[in-house]
């Protein structure tokens, strides 16, 4: 499914009060959280619901645990995308002292003398989960402890009894349990499948409009990489070496941003498409692997080298 069709859909999605879950399906690194939050931010003033929290699930063994997270990370519809400074203090003053007292509450939860006081805590703090925007993040990777079946319930009561919107942010194909497969469709109103072209995710990675970024769009996309945490890690290399190469020629820097862009595609891909850093540095392997015959991922290769 192509951006601009999940644009259109975050845009919808975001611009109703009307309870309801999307999943976003996609690939490790291939950019669901990074497209979720820009556009998130772009359409911010456009938010009918007043509040959003982002939960990662990484890590997390319990319902509860994912229940507190939420109430912890629940912010004002106006400090999306906001770094929090002297210039947004101000108008935000009250948002920011209702965050940080959310954060808090796991203080007094350990406290010795206010930890009896816990589990009523807790139930207040997930009574105040109304009309949230909530998005979900790394349900691959939650605790072992931690059931699909249990938050997926937990995101049908949110919508059903709560009236929150829910946003999942997944990669399908790394889990396990049955019980995805047995309860999302109960669960899901919309499924977003994010495969972006490379001219898409270079868009996105590259936004600025220098030669440098430039010219990593045209290599990255002669290279057909889409993996958009691959090109921003790309993308902070270059800045560093472009920095320190000022006074070099100009074919001098396309040939280090030519190497660096394959470099890091080889290094960082995790999927069998490219070739390892070691084939492409080793020149004497290839002269080897061609005496003794080359597989069909080499010639791939070769043709690309």
């Amino acid at each position: 499914m192509s951006i601009k069709i999940v644009q259109q859909q975050i845009k919808r999605f975001l611009r109703s009060d009307l309870p309801e879950v999307m999943a976003i399906k996609g690939e490790w690194g291939i950019g669901k959280t990074f497209t979720w939050n820009k556009y998130l931010n772009d359409y911010k003033d456009e938010i009918l619901l007043d509040r959003y929290s982002y939960v990662s699930l990484f890590g997390l063994n319990s319902l509860e645990a994912v229940k507190m997270a939420i109430f912890e990370n629940a912010i004002k519809r106006q400090l999306i995308g906001t770094s929090v400074s002297l210039d947004t203090f101000n108008e935000n003053a009250i948002s920011v002292i209702e965050k940080y007292a959310r954060k808090a509450t796991k203080y007094i939860k350990h406290n010795p003398i206010t930890k009896g006081f816990s589990p009523t805590l807790e139930a207040f703090s997930f009574l105040s989960l109304n009309n949230h925007i909530i998005c979900f993040d790394d349900l691959e990777r939650m605790g072992g402890t931690l059931e699909v079946k249990e938050v997926l319930g937990l995101i049908s009561l949110l919508k059903e009894q709560r009236g929150c919107k829910v946003v999942l942010l997944l990669n399908e194909e790394k889990i396990t349990s049955d019980d995805f497969n047995n309860y999302s469709e109960k669960v899901i109103d919309i499924e977003l499948k994010f495969d972006p072209t490379s001219l898409e995710s270079t868009s996105i990675a590259y936004e600025k409009e220098d030669w440098t970024s430039e010219t990593l769009k045209r290599f990255s996309n002669q290279l057909n990489i889409k993996n958009i945490r691959l090109l921003k890690k790309t993308q902070r290399l270059a800045e560093s070496a472009m920095s320190i190469l000022n006074d070099t020629r100009q074919e001098v820097k396309e040939q280090i941003l030519k190497s660096l862009v394959l470099f890091s595609w080889c290094h960082y891909n995790s999927s069998s498409d490219s070739p390892s850093l070691e084939y492409v540095t080793n020149s004497e392997s290839r002269m080897f692997s061609a005496k003794k015959g080359k597989t069909d991922d080499e010639k791939v290769w070769d043709n690309i080298l």
